[in-house]
């Protein structure tokens, strides 16, 4: 059964390879399982960002809505419902290289501890 995967593998490379040659790109040597791996990531980095832009755009909301509290009803029920989608966030930022973070403002122990979690190696500085 793992030759009859191994086979579709190797043949949908080939096609993948003659349809990139008929494209006129040039010929990588990528495998199809790293493509799939980097179209994912793509797909999830976008995610990520459009779901912390509206996260911020509800903030903005918020904090300009000048004391009205329909504004402020309206923006706290998208805030609410905006996924944050930190973990993920998150983990992103770290598979990309980041190797420390800086917490700024409160007591320094909330962001921290939630990044903490996720990687406990992870060094955070609070100021």
């Amino acid at each position: 059964m793992a030759n009859t995967a191994n086979a579709q593998l190797d043949e949908s490379q080939v096609v993948v390879g003659e349809t990139a040659e008929a494209a006129g790109l040039a010929q990588t040597t990528t495998d199809l399982p790293t493509i799939i791996g980097r179209l994912i990531y793509i797909a999830l980095s976008t995610v990520g960002i459009i779901f912390l832009a509206l996260l911020l755009y509800s903030g903005y909301q918020y904090m300009t809505a000048g004391g009205d509290p329909d504004k402020i009803k309206s923006n706290l029920i998208s805030q609410l419902t905006a996924p944050v989608k930190w973990t993920q966030i998150m983990q992103n930022m770290i598979s990309n290289g980041i190797d420390s973070f800086v917490e700024v403002g409160g007591n320094g122990t909330v962001l921290s501890g939630f990044l903490k979690r996720i990687d406990r190696n992870i060094p955070v500085t609070s100021i």
